[in-house]
């Protein structure tokens, strides 16, 4: 009954095997490299807005 559960709660439509599971050391990694990306990008994004800030109050003065 559990089994229906999580297979209705997550859109399986067939059995839920525990074989097909991705390696959770896998999936540790990924997501850390995903963080890595996301700060990465807010870095570089911060640092794009911070030089086009600068850009146009030099131009005001």
């Amino acid at each position: 009954m559990k089994t229906n559960s999580i297979n209705a709660s997550n859109g399986f439509k067939g059995p839920f095997d525990f074989k097909e599971l991705p390696n959770p050391e896998m999936l540790s990694r990924q997501i850390e490299n995903l963080r890595v990306v996301l700060r990465r990008m807010k870095a570089n994004e911060s640092s794009k807005l911070d030089s086009l800030i600068s850009q146009k109050l030099k131009e005001l003065e």
